[in-house]
């Protein structure tokens, strides 16, 4: 059960104990009405509930939690955004044996004692999610890494009180990660070190980390050679050499975020035009890099999907119409900031798979460009422009091109 609205009490979850014992996923996510009384109401052993999510709910109390003992199923709790002050954590590990995904994103006053308690209670458990939570230390990847081997997700964005001490331990334990998020961390060189040890990680997200650099990302590309997905946005100390060893040893990488990393040069993008199966890639604010190194990519990375570009201030005008002749696959393109020419726009915009383009502030582009992009763009689903268009574009024009399906978003920026 997905509430739509917010309107669900305690009253409507008693029915729902009436109704179906069969129940096994329960979403009460921002319902206020409802007290944790009335979640416990759903907790008995006649039910096999195996997920409840209750993220942004207004009350969390430790006999609810105590309750849950009693879903000898229950493998999924989502207490995203709740209020933990008063809540003993380690309840957790007590009732739910046999959890095997918490979260507990951007909740209030996780404490680090509690918190640790509770995972060494779970030992099955797969995923744990705690972003924003910021009073985590190496004391909570101890306890992952002493009781959860098992572990194939971590989500810590925004933590930066744990150390490369605490991640050695818990990757030499949790040889099996898959997903690791460290965005906005204290993460450093020694760190991804540790990190590379988990030789299985296939999603790898660094963005915002500021003491990274080259050698460590060397680590990282000698030894995760199965990694799919790799985000350093804003990791400013990063360069052409790191790309280029990520890319010639993580040959199965198919998203990569660099934007911003401003000491790429078009030397990184040859590199990138190794990966052959790249779908996703992120240039964003990258103003070193050109049409040449853009070229390389285009020609080679035939299955690329999405191509961010915005704000590459050195882009020469030709590229839309580069990406349009040989990135057949394209389906989402932001161009904003960027200089075009109406040829380029319109032939992008054509693309069999084209379905959102970013177009705001795109120098050198008419009106009738415009025009014959949305005239052109019959596979688009959204197109964003600058709201100062709208007077200039024909209102038949906007009509049409929205009972066809697509939206247009305007933005008003400077």
């Amino acid at each position: 059960m997905s509430p739509t609205q917010s309107r669900l009490d305690d009253e409507g979850i008693i029915a729902l104990k009436h109704a179906s014992r069969l129940l096994q996923t329960l979403d009460v996510s921002r319902c206020r009405s409802i007290s944790y009384k009335g979640v416990m109401e759903l907790a008995s052993e006649d039910f096999l509930l195996k997920q409840i999510i209750m993220s942004y709910c207004h009350l969390v109390a430790d006999p609810m939690i105590q309750s849950f003992g009693k879903l000898k199923n229950l493998q999924t709790l989502h207490l995203d955004g709740c209020d933990m002050s008063l809540i003993d954590l380690g309840q957790i590990g007590k009732c739910c044996r046999d959890l095997e995904e918490l979260s507990l994103s951007k909740c209030k006053g996780v404490r680090d004692a509690g918190l640790s308690a509770g995972v060494i209670g779970c030992p099955k458990l797969k995923s744990i999610d705690l972003t924003c939570c910021s009073g985590v230390t190496d004391k909570v990847l101890l306890s992952l890494g002493s009781s959860c081997t098992g572990l194939l997700k971590l989500k810590m964005e925004s933590c930066c009180n744990f150390t490369e001490h605490g991640l050695k331990e818990l990757c030499s334990s949790c040889e099996l990660l898959e997903e690791l998020d460290l965005t906005d961390s204290s993460l450093n060189d020694a760190g991804l070190l540790a990190i590379s040890n988990c030789r299985y990680l296939k999603v790898l997200r660094l963005g915002v980390c500021e003491d990274i650099h080259d050698t460590g990302l060397s680590y990282i590309a000698l030894n995760c050679l199965d990694l799919r997905e790799l985000d350093m946005y804003r990791s400013v100390n990063i360069s052409d050499e790191a790309i280029g060893v990520i890319c010639s040893h993580c040959i199965k990488l198919r998203s990569l975020n660099i934007s911003y990393c401003t000491k790429i040069t078009d030397a990184a993008l040859f590199s990138i035009a190794k990966l052959l199966d790249l779908r996703v890639l992120e240039l964003r604010g990258c103003i070193k890099v050109s049409l040449g190194g853009l070229c390389s990519v285009a020609k080679k990375c035939q299955n690329l999907e999405e191509l961010d570009i915005k704000k590459c201030e050195s882009m020469e005008e030709y590229a839309p119409l580069i990406l349009a002749q040989c990135c057949k696959s394209l389906r989402q393109v932001n161009l904003s900031y960027c200089s075009a020419t109406d040829e380029g726009i319109v032939a992008l915009a054509k693309g069999r798979c084209m379905q959102r383009m970013r177009l705001v502030h795109v120098r050198n582009v008419s009106v009738k460009g415009f025009s014959r992009l949305l005239l052109a763009g019959e596979s688009l689903k959204k197109v964003k422009l600058l709201v100062q268009w709208k007077d200039s574009l024909p209102w038949q024009l906007i009509e049409r091109v929205q009972a066809r399906g697509c939206r247009l978003q305007w933005v008003e920026k400077i």
